[in-house]
């Protein structure tokens, strides 16, 4: 592939994928993989690619914050069991006071703690994600 070539295919990754980040900005909890455009090893490499094509300090910028949001895309199992967990959530705090002890019971015998407990679990797994690949673009960029 000539530099030109390589050039236009990384760019086009990485717009698929910056549409993806937009249209899904504001899930809370996880996004589903299966709405990335590309595997996140593909979208690794081109922002790491592109990295390495660009001084543009804004540019750099938003390719990072792109890399370690990769983090964000978990299963889409995970991503929809956070999602309603959210959803359940973001009900209670809409509801009338007199509706949530009601609410609370329900979900109590149901036994919710669980799932808020899968919810956190995630979400530990998605910031430790977010960690590691923080210290593997440090490490990708101070080896450049």
């Amino acid at each position: 592939m000539k530099r030109k070539e390589v050039e236009h295919a990384v760019f086009d990754i990485i717009e698929e994928y910056g549409n993806v980040l937009k249209g899904t900005a504001k899930r809370s909890f996880g996004v589903p993989e299966s709405v990335l455009p590309h595997s996140k090893k593909v979208i690794k490499n081109a922002i790491r690619v592109a990295l390495l094509m660009t001084d543009d300090n804004e540019v750099r910028e938003h390719l990072k914050y792109g890399y370690i949001s990769l983090a964000n895309f978990v299963s889409d199992d995970e991503a929809k069991r956070t999602e309603e967990i959210a959803q359940d959530f973001f009900s209670f705090l809409d509801m009338e006071e007199d509706r949530k002890k009601e609410f609370l019971h329900a979900r109590f015998k149901s036994g919710f703690l669980g799932d808020y407990e899968l919810a956190m679990t995630i979400t530990t797994k998605i910031a430790e994600e977010q960690k590691r690949l923080r210290g593997e673009l440090e490490q990708f960029l101070e080896g450049k």
